[in-house]
């Protein structure tokens, strides 16, 4: 059964019509005047305060927790289209090598600019009216508190995805695609700011029933405005906070 999250957030959600979509479809084929024409005009109703802004589930946990796993099930079940935005696929696009090359203290000032450009390519999606769910490792609290910033004006239902260190060193080690010890490393780290609106055992539940246990949350998302406060990230003030940095840091 296809599952809505959550089912009374305040805000519809507005998909394209059959028009729509078939103009942007065959535009992009190069399908004649006559559609590049419904182009513009979709554009022109997409834009400004006729755009329903996306939602983000939010899944945050260690390497090897299972949430690429968990991000399939939800785009299985979930009854809007959703997009799997992971940081790993951010890196991926990186040419492989250059932390050796730079050296550690270089290579983290791009790690930096990479997480920082994740959060902001997944606000730009998410203003553009898509739904994204985010895949990601907050194991640096600057690295949360920018989340909490660049998202702001954005429905997040922040997700704590939990397994055991043992399981977590199993997987790692039965996988062979990750460096051993990660997860180890991440584990006392990612977990630490001690707010979410849902949390689910990886041990414990399988990704399906993970994932249903994101789509049954039926309450509007708290967790990302009470970490503000507790966490006092002021609001920004720049109305595109994904295109440029905010001005509220």
């Amino acid at each position: 059964m296809k599952r809505a999250i959550p089912t009374n957030w305040n805000r519809p959600f507005s998909l394209p019509t059959a028009a729509e979509s078939a103009a942007w479809h065959f535009a992009a084929l190069g399908y004649g005047l006559a559609s590049r024409t419904l182009v513009r005009r979709t554009i022109s109703l997409m834009s400004g305060d006729n755009l329903a802004t996306g939602r983000v589930i939010l899944l945050n946990g260690t390497s090897s927790a299972g949430k690429s796993s968990i991000a399939a099930e939800l785009l299985r079940i979930l009854d809007y289209p959703y997009f799997h935005i992971p940081v790993d696929g951010i890196n991926a696009m990186r040419a492989d090598g250059w932390a050796q090359r730079l050296g550690p203290d270089h290579f983290t000032t791009v790690l930096t600019r990479t997480v920082l450009g994740f959060h902001r390519a997944v606000a730009g999606m998410a203003m553009a009216g898509n739904n994204v769910v985010m895949d990601h490792v907050l194991r640096e609290p600057e690295w949360l508190d920018d989340c909490l910033r660049v998202l702001a004006g954005i429905e997040v239902v922040f997700v704590g995805v939990v397994c055991p260190l043992p399981e977590l060193i199993r997987r790692e080690r039965a996988r062979g695609d990750r460096q051993i010890g990660r997860a180890e490393h991440q584990f006392p780290r990612v977990h630490t700011h001690g707010e979410y609106d849902v949390e689910c055992d990886s041990d414990r539940l399988t990704p399906l029933q993970c994932a249903e246990t994101i789509t049954d949350y039926s309450h509007p998302p708290r967790a990302f405005q009470r970490l503000r406060e507790v966490r006092n990230i002021p609001p920004c003030d720049s109305g595109v906070p994904f295109l440029e940095p905010p001005r509220c840091v």
